[in-house]
């Protein structure tokens, strides 16, 4: 099963072109091994693998440095984004801040990738991967990506409240 809500001109062959801002394709792997092999064999693709539930996505990372970047999305196994597959794309909420490597910040909404970045933020190109260009640019932020769609952030702002609730409700407990 794939879906394929984004140009494939959305990601190009070369990773050192700049951040990315679609995925190309939605692949369902049935294990880490079949992700691994379709995201070397096709740029620009989110795989999923789904064993009864999705367990994990696996990507490039869009910004361009070419770490492969590994999500848990099944809660069994510990803390987990929720992972949204269906005609617009995939979603994963709440924002992925990889926090070694290019310290990347963005949001996967509809198979669109919407970089974070927040005023005042300091960044060195040394910093956050090949893909930025200078401190005096939007770092992260496509000249057409400026504003975010209002259905994207009502459903950050609904992740956000469903996360502090669960943490509350375990503080509570113990």
């Amino acid at each position: 099963m794939t879906d394929q809500p984004a140009s494939s001109d959305d990601w190009a062959d070369d990773p050192s072109t700049g951040p990315r801002t679609a995925f190309t394709e939605v692949f369902v792997a049935e294990g880490q091994g079949a992700a691994r092999t379709a995201l070397r064999d096709r740029r620009g693709i989110l795989a999923v693998i789904v064993r009864d539930t999705p367990r994990a996505a696996l990507f490039e990372c869009p910004c361009g440095c070419g770490d492969v970047v590994v999500i848990n999305t099944d809660p069994r196994s510990g803390p987990a984004w929720r992972i949204r597959v269906d005609e617009t794309g995939a979603t994963l909420m709440p924002s992925v801040w990889r926090t070694t490597g290019c310290r990347s910040h963005f949001i996967v909404w509809q198979s669109r990738i919407w970089w974070c970045r927040f005023l005042g933020d300091d960044f060195r190109e040394d910093e956050i991967g090949a893909g930025f260009r200078s401190e005096t640019e939007e770092v992260g932020v496509p000249a057409d990506q400026d504003d975010w769609p209002d259905a994207m952030d009502a459903e950050l702002r609904a992740e956000w409240r469903r996360i502090r609730h669960e943490r509350r409700g375990r503080s509570t407990q113990g």
